[in-house]
């Protein structure tokens, strides 16, 4: 593994890259001008993306010129399976809700781009849900997206299974 600074023009998209980045890069955009660049592309010795798809469209917005990028120098097959896995992993995490709202009661300022439901996360002062109820409608929720395979920006509504709360969510 190497770290080199590469021409944007140089670096090429995964042509069977099977995730829909588009509706994501608005939000990487906002993360770059607030908080710099700071994790990089991986591509593998050809100059093609591994990871990072969603961050190249926000660079290439940004007019980007140079970007800093790991070579992963893996035989094909395994950086395949790589991409893949790389891309997958995030859809089985979930929220803890509460320690999310404890972080955004204290760093809500210049969040909204990144929260829009934050409103309703901080003005709900009785969310007195148990993480595994909120984890399984986020699940089904997910699922229901990928199952739509949505590609606008969108928000949806989802109903709290024990206090009948409405939580206002983006869904993609």
């Amino acid at each position: 593994m190497e770290t080199v600074i590469k021409k944007l023009q140089d670096i090429k998209p995964y042509p069977n890259n099977p995730r829909i980045n588009d509706s994501a890069v608005k939000g990487v955009i906002s993360s770059i001008k607030k908080f710099g660049f700071n994790q990089p592309l991986i591509i593998d010795k050809k100059g093609v993306i591994v990871a990072g798809h969603t961050r190249y469209l926000a660079l290439q917005e940004l007019k980007v010129n140079e970007v800093e990028c790991i070579i992963l120098n893996l035989p094909e097959k395994k950086l395949k399976k790589y991409r893949l896995a790389d891309n997958r992993v995030r859809d089985y995490s979930e929220t803890d809700w509460e320690l999310l709202k404890e972080e955004l009661r204290e760093l809500s300022e210049g969040m909204e781009d990144f929260f829009p439901e934050m409103d309703s996360i901080l003005k709900d002062n009785s969310l007195d849900i148990d993480a595994e109820s909120l984890n399984k409608a986020d699940k089904k929720l997910r699922k229901n997206i990928e199952d739509r395979n949505a590609e606008a920006v969108d928000y949806r509504t989802i109903e709290c299974p024990n206090c009948k709360k409405m939580l206002t969510i983006k869904s993609k």
